[in-house]
């Protein structure tokens, strides 16, 4: 599309498991899963009692000419203590999980999943690779809770198995925030945070006299819209809105909000 404003692909991709108690990880039970539930072949490498490598064998990139690797993804099961400073920000802008303060507030130990070797995937692939792994994991550990990296969101792990289950692939790797704009008339800005990691832009709007229920719905739909159909939004294009407003005019810009970004803002015109 010779689009200048692109928002490049994170190389890795993560998040971080929360438990109240020690992690109890049944690392041979997640292989035999994957296969009988998904039918992936991997290679295990559980020889470090820290760290846990899982090789998709059935899934390769070509990370530079003739040099063609396997898909892995790291559990590293050596835990740290939670830092709740930095799960602060998830918190503030976590709607779907009703206990997610309560829950963060009882974890202790923290650890990282995260995939390599992953970002020459298609993201569609690359998004439903890791929620199969995430989702094995969940449902052989005793983690009470999900840190989103990428999207700023603390997810429930029932609720995100069930959601998947149900063909809800977004939960987690795609949220909603919301903000005032301070020295402003009531001016609030909403925007998606979770795309631009896939290479994908965010959504981002500005607005007043409209309920925030309106334009999260919006825009987690279009979010979910990009994500099956691709970056195929350009400047001055106009989309379907919400009540009596019902046509929004979209413009490639970065976001006014951190992290830094590539978005499409969606402006109502009346």
């Amino acid at each position: 599309m010779g689009q200048e404003l692109v928002n490049q692909i994170d190389t890795t991709y993560s998040v971080e498991l929360l438990f109240e108690e020690v992690p109890i990880v049944d690392v041979d039970k997640i292989a035999k899963d994957l296969f009988r539930n998904f039918g992936i072949n991997i290679v295990l490498n559980n020889d470090d009692n820290e760290v846990v490598i899982i090789t998709f064998t059935d899934y390769q990139v070509e990370i530079q000419e003739g040099v063609i690797l396997n898909v892995q993804y790291i559990f590293n099961r050596s835990y740290s203590q939670v830092d709740n400073k930095r799960i602060a920000p998830a918190l503030q802008q976590t709607w779907d999980f009703e206990k997610a303060n309560e829950t963060v507030c009882r974890a202790k130990y923290s650890c990282l999943l995260s995939d390599v070797f992953a970002s020459q995937l298609d993201y569609r692939s690359r998004v439903e690779l890791f929620n199969i792994v995430l989702l094995t994991i969940l449902k052989n550990t005793n983690c009470i809770a999900v840190n989103w990296k990428s999207s700023q969101k603390i997810s429930d792990p029932e609720s995100f198995i069930s959601r998947f289950e149900n063909g809800e692939y977004l939960n987690g790797a795609l949220n909603v925030r919301m903000f005032k704009l301070e020295q402003t008339n009531d001016e609030m800005i909403m925007d998606t945070v979770g795309l631009s990691g896939l290479g994908l832009p965010d959504i981002q709007c500005r607005f007043n006299n409209i309920t925030s229920s309106e334009i999260a719905s919006l825009l987690y739909g279009y979010g979910n819209y990009i994500f099956e159909n691709g970056d195929i939004f350009e400047d001055g294009d106009s989309l379907d809105g919400t009540g009596e407003i019902q046509k929004w005019i979209c413009k490639r810009e970065m976001s006014l909000l951190n992290p830094k970004r590539v978005v499409l803002n969606i402006k109502p015109q009346k």
